[in-house]
Formats: structure tokens, sequence, C-alpha cells
């Protein structure tokens, strides 16, 4: 799982960010492409309220190549969010079982 800070994204452009994700017994690169769902959730933090969600079957969430999640939040999602830093998880869900995959945060900057 990853955990910790992304890079600051605006408020002001289309963000698009890629996650590379091993596996941790043999550090290969886990296939994505047959998750059911793969779900990115932006949260405010004081109220905890769901701000962004981006999916797979939404077409926010694209798995490009073996390891890789790519996220993409187009510029009319982005201007949503004040400048603070945000929540932010990654939830995986593959036959039937709900894989927490990222927990960290978010800076938004902008005006």
């Amino acid at each position: 799982m990853l955990i910790g800070p992304l890079p600051a994204a605006s408020n002001r452009a289309t963000w698009i960010e890629n996650f590379e994700f091993r596996d941790q017994t043999d550090d290969s690169l886990i296939d994505f492409s047959v998750a059911e769902e793969i779900t990115l959730t932006i949260r405010d933090p004081n109220t905890k309220a769901e701000l962004i969600r981006l999916t797979k079957t939404g077409g926010g969430i694209t798995t490009p190549a073996a390891g890789v999640i790519s996220a993409r939040a187009e510029v009319g999602t982005m201007q949503g969010l004040d400048p603070k830093t945000y929540e932010i998880t990654m939830e995986v869900l593959d036959e039937g079982d709900t894989v927490q995959m990222m927990l960290g945060t978010l800076p938004v900057l902008g005006w």
C-alpha cells in the first residue's frame, strides 16, 4: 500500500497521476487489468465529504500497463476544490475482495 503525500496539483488544470504497484513478495508488477473496479476518492479533511470519485468503470481510472494505475480528473472537476490539502484513497475490487492500495494526502494549489 502506498502511504503519504502526493505531489501538488492545481485546481486550474487537468490532474493526471500514475501510480506503480509491485508485489511485496517478489517485486513483480501487479496486473490490475482484470480488476472489477478501481476507485480513487478525494475527501475534505475536515468534513470527510467526498468531493471527487474517479473509477475504472467511469473512465477516470485506467490501467495502461502492468502495475500502473493512472488517474485523471478534468479541469472542470478540479475547479471544485479549494486550495488546501485533501485526503486521498484508492481501493481495488477484485474477485469480490476490496483491497486498499493507497492512503495519503493531495495538496491542491490555486485560487
